[in-house]
């Protein structure tokens, strides 16, 4: 629901931004630092290797966009991306040509210009207009965790695909589901 509101939203960005937090289990930090040049939809990847950490308040860089490695090295990490994420940011990129004449494709280009502030407001404006109950942009991410332990992927290789650096993390987020325990029952009683 959350996301069918996104798409309603006044400008295009929304509903792929918040789309690869749900469909990817990015962090807010590195959506934000996904770069044009970092997704390569040959290859139908998108390559995590920058989060953003914000802009600076002060001194001669102020307003800048601060962007650094991710968290961890286990961050750093490459991602199939799901149907429906390319389709979105392929859909973005046109956009983008079409309302700017080009694609900036360097490596200071951001697919998602659009400040930390913003994202939380969107997203507590797009709860607001769904009826939802509050929702982080975290637990975007917290709800693809939670599928992707719901749909029998090992918590090792959920761990990778959240760029955790260690299974106990993953653990915090991909808790069991009554969905999950009957599934392994059933493995149980097969056996």
């Amino acid at each position: 629901l959350f996301l069918e509101f996104a798409k309603k939203e006044k400008s295009f960005i929304w509903y792929p931004f918040f789309l690869i937090i749900f469909d990817q289990g990015l962090r807010k930090s590195e959506a934000l630092g996904l770069q044009w040049a970092y997704i390569d939809f040959s290859q139908n990847t998108l390559n995590i290797n920058r989060e953003r950490l914000g802009a600076a308040e002060k001194g001669p860089n102020k307003g800048l966009i601060i962007t650094d490695d991710t968290k961890n090295p286990s961050g750093t990490r490459s991602l199939p991306m799901t149907k429906r994420v390319k389709k979105a940011l392929l859909t973005l990129r046109n956009q983008v040509i079409k309302e700017f004449g080009f694609l900036p494709e360097t490596d200071d280009h951001e697919a998602f210009p659009i400040r930390d502030r913003t994202v939380n407001g969107a997203s507590h404006r797009i709860e607001k207009r769904a009826s939802l109950p509050h929702i982080t942009v975290h637990d975007g991410r917290h709800t693809f965790a939670a599928r992707t332990r719901q749909a029998g992927i090992p918590l090792e290789d959920i761990k990778d695909f959240l760029g955790h650096k260690d299974v106990s993390t993953t653990q915090v987020y991909a808790h069991i589901s009554p969905e999950v325990k009957k599934r392994a029952m059933n493995q149980i009683e097969n056996y």
